[in-house]
């Protein structure tokens, strides 16, 4: 061996000598540091055991409260009744189906025996839950958690200890071990008259922390009279109250001074049989209204072994060092070696290195010991050449006769698609995959992608792009190959398909103008009106007062009526503000017959019947009229020379499912609005499209064609039926069937309160971006007693504000507004004032509640433009009261 070589393996001996000194300093010095770091792991591990369990103890307080809470307790604890015992006994069901882990929900009067008054129970996980007979109802009177109980105030939950559960005095076999909640239920004086209590089976949760366990590890659940509840030896659960008698000292000696230790303990012990062991001992708290409920302890042992896991890992970190050291060594006695190799290299280059055009020169000298071989090398990359020469001569004139079938099949204007005998693609040209939007890849070789039949014409739908476009397919026979095929050609006809609907685009087009050219008659006369009316109120012109308060009256219903041309566009597109109330149908219609008579007119007689008493129906009041209106309207233009309109409302009852060929309606109570008239009438033809979008009888510029269109809309909202009878020269009657519901005894009724005045100097904030709106509101509320201070938008509103804080007691704002909107104007305002009071405004009709103030908390209340002045002050009056 040289001397180079020599030198070269003493240094890597002595590299390598240095390494595993150095290695072995580290080892000793990180194994106690390896130990802290997991038992922290382990500390972190056990504390998401203790997260799940505190868990469950919110579910526990949780679900009692709810229960306590419901409607059942309360009538159950007031006036006991046997329906309201079985109602809640309903709930109870269906919480502990919801909840599998609730072993037990009970109802237990305050008494001295403690006796259960209602109690659904599961035997195990995987049973139903059942209602408990009354002779198997028990006194809980003697237990600790009933004592407890005595002392919670109204609405406190009490989680008692973790412990196994008791039955008939004893416990229970098998053993169970449970978490309870328990929350007293109050009487009307305030009093505890009864307990809501919940027992959730703990058992599969402990049998999935002794899962957890392994890898050396143990887990263990103690209670805090210091016994298992969950051990890795059954045989050692449970203590006294089992068979084993094992206490928590037997295994852990130091337990009692763990337990003075607040947060729990991580500690390394000295073991005589395992050595050094890791202890994490946490505590399970839950807090509750006025203290910490502390349910049991979750311990976890770690050997040695586990807490040196990290040392394998070091291990392996010191032995990959090493390598590449050694490594690094081979590679300085390899480049000793390299003029030996050289050669070799050049070759191996070369040849890599040859694209396989030319014959390959290999710079090796003719001395070497590898000269013969790079010799034969070049010969044969020699004979490549020529082959390879000749390959590329037949592969060009292939090219040339597929370019040439290539620019034939692309100057086609259709897709083609050859099948082969066995159903499967073997040709698509690029149009089959620019129509079906596929790769040339996804369809050779599997089936046509499109439907067809030899000799037949189909037709078939693709979404394109987020397009639909419709292709027709011919399919024809040939020879494929030498075998029987298929030739499909594809054309695209969408465009051919779209022309078809391009004469009812424009006939749609007519239809929207004559929309609204009706909407504009119906505008413009409400606007003559309202323009009339105000120049004769204006100064200068004597008017006397009954004069002046029918021009006020007229003014008010051609707004009224203005809103009403609105609101059936928005009716009929489901767009509407609903107000969906118990409402008296018989009340609405007939307080607005006033109204009718002056707008039908003098020629035009009514004749009325409403019934009373009669059950509410759920509607829109505002929709309702609506429906009145628009029926009354079209009655007067079918009696251009006066006639009768009969109005009437009474109760209907459909024994059974009612469907006469005309309407359908389920069995059920009815209010019927029957709205007749004495005109012209209806042929067949007509009555079958009088509820059609856009369609009218009238003339041009006479009618929307929305009117019965709105009424069908609005009927269909509140789950009502209509119904038409109609013949030329006979008239048409208009039959309307409203489901009636519950009387909502607390609801009804109730008087209408008079415009209100300010209690007390309230200073009011109006923020208003319309001038007009901002002095009339501002006007109102000061006519009420109100200061008032108005803002044209959010921002000059949030600079009055930070100004002084305390100058308002009430902010009223507009929602949609330039600059700053209500909703970031509400947001800004809170973090100044936390308290401050918001009424909402807005003029879409379509926006909710929560879709106009950006929140799900309805405690503001929110005015839909147009509102009237006592509307406005009552709001006002009732949200500073």
């Amino acid at each position: 061996m040289r001397l180079s070589a020599r030198r070269s393996l003493a240094v890597l001996a002595g590299v390598l000598l240095v390494f595993v000194l150095v290695g072995l300093a580290v080892y000793g010095s990180s194994i106690q540091r390896l130990r802290e770091l997991e038992l922290t792991r382990v500390k972190e591990r056990v504390g998401k055991q203790v997260e799940h369990f505190e868990e469950l103890g919110d579910i526990a307080r949780g679900q009692v409260r709810a229960i306590s809470e419901t409607m059942a307790v309360r009538s159950l604890i007031t006036a006991p009744d046997r329906r309201e015992r079985a109602r809640l006994e309903s709930d109870l069901l269906a919480v502990m189906r919801a909840f599998p882990v609730i072993q037990q929900l009970r109802l237990i009067r305050r008494d001295d025996e403690g006796t259960e008054f209602v109690r659904v129970d599961r035997g195990d996980y995987n049973e139903p839950p059942r209602i408990v007979a009354d002779s198997e109802l028990q006194s809980k009177g003697h237990r600790d958690y009933y004592r407890d109980a005595l002392l919670l105030e109204p609405g406190e939950v009490m989680l008692s200890p973790i412990e196994l559960n008791h039955e008939h005095g004893g416990i229970e076999i098998p053993h169970r071990p449970v978490l309870r909640a328990t929350i007293p239920i109050a009487d009307e004086t305030g009093r505890a008259a009864a307990f809501v209590v919940a027992n959730l089976d703990l058992r599969m949760d402990l049998r999935r922390l002794q899962l957890n366990s392994g890898g050396g590890m143990a887990l263990f659940m103690v209670d805090l009279r210091g016994q298992f509840l969950s051990h890795p030896d059954r045989n050692r659960e449970f203590g006294g109250d089992g068979d084993s008698g094992f206490e928590v000292t037997n295994e852990f000696p130091q337990w009692h001074d763990w337990m003075r230790q607040p947060g729990g303990v991580e500690q390394l012990l000295s073991d005589e049989e395992d050595g050094v062991i890791g202890v994490v001992a946490l505590p399970i708290v839950v807090a509750g209204n006025h203290r910490a409920n502390e349910l049991a302890y979750l311990v976890a042992r770690v050997p040695d072994t586990l807490l040196r896991g990290m040392e394998r890992s070091l291990v392996m970190i010191a032995l990959v060092l090493g390598a590449v050291v050694a490594l690094g060594l081979v590679v300085m006695v390899v480049a000793m070696w390299r003029e030996l190799i050289r050669p070799l290299d050049t070759i191996m280059g070369g040849v890599a290195a040859y694209a396989g055009n030319g014959v390959l020169k290999l710079p090796v000298s003719p001395r070497s010991e590898f000269a013969p071989l790079s010799r034969a090398i070049e010969r044969m990359t020699a004979s490549i050449d020529e082959q390879t020469s000749a390959l590329h001569d037949e592969i060009d004139e292939r090219r040339r006769a597929q370019d040439a079938l290539a620019n034939i099949v692309a100057v086609l204007p259709d897709a083609l698609l050859v099948v082969d005998a066995h159903d499967r693609v073997s040709f698509a040209n690029k149009q089959v995959c620019a129509l079906l939007e596929l790769d040339v890849a996804e369809v050779i070789g599997d089936e046509p992608p499109i439907r067809h039949a030899i000799g037949q014409v189909t037709e078939a739908r693709f979404e394109r792009g987020g397009k639909v476009i419709q292709l027709e397919t011919r399919a024809v026979a040939m020879t494929w190959m030498g075998e029987p095929g298929k030739l499909l050609v594809v054309r695209d006809v969408t465009e051919l398909r779209e022309l078809s609907t391009q004469l009812r685009q424009s006939q749609k087009m007519q239809a929207v103008g004559q929309l609204a050219s009706g909407i504009a008659h119906d505008f413009n006369n409400l606007l003559a009106v309202v323009t009339m009316s105000a120049d004769l109120l204006k100064g200068g012109n004597h008017i006397p007062d009954e004069e002046g308060r029918q021009l006020l009256e007229d003014l008010t219903e051609a707004t009224r009526r203005a809103r009403g041309v609105t609101a059936q566009l928005l009716a009929f597109s489901h767009k509407s503000a609903l107000s969906r109330v118990r409402l008296n149908l018989s009340e609405v219609v007939s307080d607005l017959m006033k109204m009718l008579t002056r707008l039908l007119g003098a020629d035009i007689s009514i004749q009325e019947s409403f019934t009373t008493n009669s059950p509410p129906i759920l509607a829109d009041a505002v929709q309702i009229e609506q429906v009145v209106l628009n029926l009354a309207l079209n009655a007067r233009d079918a009696m251009p020379n006066g006639g009768q309109l009969v109005v009437e409302v009474r109760d209907v009852v459909f024994l059974q499912a009612f469907d006469d060929g005309n309407f359908t309606a389920p069995a059920g109570n009815y209010a019927m609005l029957m709205v007749a008239d004495s005109g012209q009438g209806m042929d067949r033809a007509a009555r079958d499209r009088i509820f059609e979008p856009f369609y009218t009888t009238k003339t041009s510029g006479h009618g929307t064609g929305m009117g019965l269109a709105n009424v069908y809309a609005i009927v269909q909202q509140a789950g009502g039926v209509i119904s038409v009878e109609s013949e030329l020269g006979h008239g048409t009657t208009f039959k309307i069937y409203f489901p009636q519901v519950e009387r909502d005894e607390a609801g009804e009724n109730q008087p209408v309160p008079a415009l209100l005045e300010a209690k007390g100097p309230a200073r009011v904030l109006v923020v208003e971006d319309e001038k007009a709106i901002r002095r009339l509101v501002r006007i109102a509320l000061e006519n009420a007693g109100y200061t008032v201070t108005d803002a044209g938008n959010g921002d000059e509103a949030l600079k009055l504000i930070e100004a002084d804080a305390a100058a308002f007691d009430l902010v009223i704002t507009d929602m949609k507004m330039p600059v700053l909107g209500g909703a970031a104007l509400r947001d800004s305002v809170r973090r100044i004032q936390p308290d401050m009071r918001f009424i909402y405004m807005s003029g879409y009709f379509g926006e909710s509640w929560g879709e106009a103030t950006g929140t799900t908390n309805s405690a503001s209340p929110f005015l839909s433009k147009p509102f009237s002045t006592r509307v406005l002050v009552q709001t006002v009056h009732a949200a500073l009261s």
